[in-house]
Parts: structure tokens; C-alpha cells; sequence
């Protein structure tokens, strides 16, 4: 689910969605009860759309509100198509609604329809509640534009999800049960398992933990998790606020939190290691799928377009490996900033967190002794989790002749029928809206992907309560003012940049770069452009 992946083919479907022709030759219907959506195909792939679309023209109330109804749908392949339709304007786009990843610089702009009445205030049709409140609330927190460019349009959206976006590791489930492994609690036994499983290859059989690509920064969505995990959800929030010890302040660049997710990163991926599969980096992501498929290392960390994605590839492989989704370890380092540190040890860390897993109270228990505010601490922490979903805009044209049909499609993709059909035809994978598959439809959910699986069952978790983080590109200092985690020469890679075999960086590198960077002048200047 390449966010950035570009093909340059143009796709039999993309030349259909031009403003004179459709595939057969007739002309694109243009008013009130004709619905031209396009959907980029990427991770998730496009067969969403259409089953979606399927169910909508049989709803009675649709029926009856457009009697002429016409639905046509487009894809591309080209992640820029979205973006080109919209940069056209209303002379030339006559899509309606978008499905697309690349529109964020049309937040809260003119060209786009404000949703904030039509859609989130809106009931969704047939049931007895608001989108908003339906949708999850940090990603409501990702899709309400900051005003910036347009004080009066503060806390409206103009944007919605079309794709829940979890990130994460995935793990091969046969390895780990052939050597009777157990998925780790932490960080320090994530990296005791990848060095007990690196011993037990020899120089013509390299063992590998982890395979990636070249051409994707998903092991640096880790990144975010473990800094939260340490820092708190507050701590996270104040940096992107721009906020330290309650002023605004560059000592946001002192948070602890970002140098120990560092070092768990070097632990991980230091070359000398050799945790890392070497052809990470030569090849490109959907090579490094494959491999990971064929069993050629233990863990590839991923999102929850993976199923959909590889599918093609996993049908060509012989005993593709079972792969499933661990919860994000908690960093190890956590102990030593619980408020009462009370934890004494990694171990008693584990046990805790296993008891956490295991919805028990208990502040004492096998292993583990601690005071109600060390667990609340990482209780909290374990509910963290980390999306792309926030960049998956589900947008439609202030002009579009058929703004209205196209707000009530967005609002049926928060109903069960919508959501089910979502995940019968991604292989599991969800929109960011409230539904317990697994009560709802067990039979459906015995169906779907072990991976899928596992995560429907967190987010289903209120007693963990999972709080996905609000992307930190929404935010204006970071938007407008260019503050980001770190001050890199080469980019927001910690996997290339701290795994080269000459040259890698080290945190203490990265942490320095940054302090030296933010002048007061320069600091001043973010803050400026922030608003702030």
C-alpha cells in the first residue's frame, strides 16, 4: 500500500474515466442522479466499490430519493490520477467522488464540498446514530481541518476514510510455533527472539528476522508506537503542539520518548547484526511480500492492506506461510518512566503486560508487582497503535453536479451492510467505524484472514480501549511549520539510514542534528507559519 508507489501505465480504466468517452464509447452522464466515483487501486485493491455500490441502488430509500440513478466507477492505478482530475477543475473533472490518497492539499479548500452537515451531522441511513459518531474519534480528530488557511471553516471536514490504515508486525505463525516461540511483550524480547532465531542459521543458511523493501517506510511506522508507548499520548500530543513543560517551546526536541524508540531501531536493524535480510536493500516491496510469503525470514511489518495486496502473489507460492499480526510490543524502556517505578525488570514488564492482555485488575500477580498508576501507564501504552488510514480522502468537488448522491454514498459506507461488504472483499480489512465483526457475523469473521483476525479482535477490545494516533501531518506546526520527529539530511528512514553496513547513523546523530537545527530563529519562524 505504497503511498507514494507511481505507475506510469495508464490503466484501461483510467483512460474510461475521461470527460468525453467511457468504455464502449458512450458519454459520461453529468447531472443530479448520475454518480461518477473514481477509486484509486491500490493495497486495498477496488472490488470494495463496486459491492458497496451494489448494495446502495437496492436500498429502498435510494430508490425512491433518485429514481434515475446511474452509478459509473473508475480506477487507476496511478496514485496521481486523483490529484491530476482535481487540479483540472471544474472546466474538465466531472468525478464526483473521489476514493483517493493524494488530496491533502484541498483540505478545506474551496474546490472541495464541506462534509461537516451533509455527512457528519447526517445520520447513517437505517441506523439511529451520527457518522461522526460512528467513526472513530482519533480519526474524526485527523479529518476536522485546523483553520488555518480559513479561520471560519475551523472544525469542519472535508475529507472522510475509506480505509482503517492499521500498521504493524507481521509474524510467520509456522516458525513460531515450530520452535515454540511466543509472540514477545516487549521490546527487549522482540530483539532476545531475533537473536536467538539469527544464531540458529549458519553462513550457507542465514536465518533472517526481518525482510522489507526498498522502495517503503513501513518499519518507521514502529516509530511513532514506541515513542507514544514511553512518552504518553499527552507527551505525543504536546510535541506536535509544539508544547513543553506548558509553553510552547523547541524543548520538544528533549522528549526522551523519541531517543529511546531510536534505540530500539538500532537494536533492530544495526548491520552488524544481521537481523535484517540483506535484499531489503535491492528489492522492491512487493518482491520483499513474496519472500516474506516463502518464508524467507520472521517477521515484516506491514499494514492491513497486506492480504489484499499479496493475494495474487500467495496464490502463485507452494505452502504459503501462515502470517499473522502481533500487537505492537511495549517498549522496554518504559519502566524507567512509570510514574511510581514500580517495575523492577523486563520480566516483571512482560508479566504485566500479559495480565494487561488478559483483561485482569490485579496490581499483583504471577511475576508482577506494581502500584495502580504504573499500570494504568501501560495499560495506556498498550492501547497504542499507528494508521495510514488518516491519508485515504474520501472527497467530493464543491462543483460536482451530483454533490448530494455523492454525500449519501459516503454515508452508507459507515452501515453494517457497507462495512461487511468492505471486509468480504478485502480479505478482512475494515473502514475506521464501530462494528464488532466478530459478535455481529462470527461466521464471517471465522472466514477472514488470521492477520484480519487478531486485529478485529483488539480494536473490538474495550478493555485495552485502542487509540490509534492522530497523524501528526495534521497538525499546524507540522503541516505549515515543518517541525517533524527529527531533522534528517537523507529523509525519514530509519530502517535504510541506521542499517547501512558503512555509514549508518546512530540516535545520538539524529538527536543531535535536530538540537543543532532548531535555531530560536528558525523555531520562531515554525511557529509563525503555524499560526502558533
Amino acid at each position: 500500500m505504497k503511498n507514494n508507489r507511481l505507475l506510469i501505465a495508464m490503466t484501461t480504466s483510467m483512460l474510461c474515466a475521461t470527460l468525453l468517452s467511457a468504455c464502449g464509447g458512450n458519454k459520461v452522464r453529468d447531472d443530479a442522479q448520475s454518480l461518477q466515483i473514481f477509486c484509486v487501486d491500490a493495497g486495498y485493491r477496488t472490488q470494495w466499490v463496486s459491492d458497496i455500490k451494489d448494495l446502495f441502488v437496492q436500498e429502498d430509500w435510494v430508490k425512491q430519493k433518485y429514481p434515475n440513478l446511474n452509478v459509473r466507477i473508475d480506477t487507476s492505478k496511478d496514485q496521481t490520477y486523483g490529484r491530476t482530475r482535481m487540479d483540472a477543475g471544474r472546466s474538465s473533472n466531472t468525478i464526483d467522488l473521489f476514493f483517493d490518497m493524494g488530496l491533502t492539499n484541498y483540505n478545506g479548500s474551496d474546490d472541495l464540498l464541506d462534509l461537516t452537515e451533509t455527512v457528519y451531522n447526517s445520520s447513517v441511513p437505517g441506523e439511529d446514530t451520527l457518522f461522526k459518531n460512528k467513526i472513530d474519534a482519533s480519526y474524526l480528530e485527523a479529518f476536522t481541518f485546523d483553520g488555518q488557511s480559513d479561520p471560519a471553516k475551523k472544525g469542519h471536514q472535508f475529507f472522510a476514510p475509506w480505509a482503517g490504515g492499521m500498521t504493524g508486525i507481521l509474524y510467520n505463525a509456522d516458525i513460531f510455533s515450530s520452535l515454540n516461540y511466543t509472540v514477545p511483550n516487549t521490546t527487549d524480547e522482540l530483539v532476545a527472539l531475533c537473536a536467538d532465531y539469527q544464531g540458529r542459521g549458519t553462513e550457507t543458511s542465514p536465518k533472517y528476522c526481518f525482510i522489507q523493501g526498498n522502495d517503503e517506510t513501513y518499519f518507521n511506522y514502529l516509530f511513532d508506537i514506541f515513542w507514544t508507548q514511553y512518552q504518553a499520548r499527552e507527551g505525543y500530543l504536546d510535541f506536535v503542539n509544539g508544547i513543553a513543560d506548558n509553553v510552547v517551546s523547541k524543548d520538544i526536541f528533549k522528549q526522551q520518548g523519541r531517543m529511546e524508540a531510536l534505540l530500539v531501531y538500532e537494536s533492530l536493524v544495526k548491520n552488524e547484526k544481521h537481523f535484517v535480510n540483506p535484499n531489503s536493500i535491492n528489492q522492491g516491496f512487493a518482491v520483499a511480500q513474496a519472500m516474506f510469503l516463502k518464508g524467507e525470514a520472521l517477521f515484516n511489518v506491514n499494514g492491513d492492506w497486506f492480504v489484499s495486496e499479496t493475494k495474487d502473489i500467495k496464490g502463485k507460492i507452494t505452502n504459503p506461510a501462515s502470517i499473522k499480526m502481533m500487537k505492537t510490543p511495549i517498549i522496554s524502556a518504559i519502566k524507567n518512566v512509570v510514574p511510581d517505578s514500580s517495575i523492577g525488570d523486563d520480566a516483571e514488564l512482560s508479566a504485566l503486560v500479559k495480565a494487561i492482555d488478559s483483561h485482569d485488575t490485579s496490581l499483583s500477580g504471577a511475576g508482577y508487582e506494581v502500584t495502580q498508576a504504573d499500570y494504568d501507564y501501560v495499560k495506556a501504552a498498550r492501547a497504542i497503535t499507528y494508521s495510514i488510514g488518516a491519508g485515504h480522502h474520501a472527497a467530493i468537488p464543491s462543483y460536482a453536479t451530483a454533490k448530494g448522491l455523492a454525500a449519501d454514498f459516503i454515508r452508507y459506507l459507515a452501515t453494517d451492510k457497507a462495512i461487511e461488504a468492505y471486509i468480504k472483499a478485502t480479505d478482512g480489512a475494515s473502514m475506521p467505524f464501530a462494528y464488532d465483526l466478530e459478535t455481529k457475523n462470527p461466521a464471517l469473521f471465522a472466514k477472514i484472514d488470521p492477520i484480519h483476525q487478531s486485529r478485529v479482535q483488539y480494536f473490538a477490545d474495550t478493555f485495552i480501549d485502542p487509540y490509534t494516533l492522530p497523524n501528526k501531518y495534521m497538525f499546524p506546526l507540522i503541516k505549515y511549520g515543518g517541525v517533524d520527529t527529527f531533522k534528517l539530511a537523507n529523509g525519514y528512514d530509519f530502517f535504510v539510514q541506521m542499517g547501512k553496513k558503512n555509514g549508518a547513523k546512530t540516535p545520538q546523530q539524529y538527536w543531535d542534528e535536530t538540537i543543532s537545527y532548531w535555531t530560536d530563529d528558525k523555531w520562531q519562524d515554525a511557529c509563525e507559519r503555524a499560526g502558533i
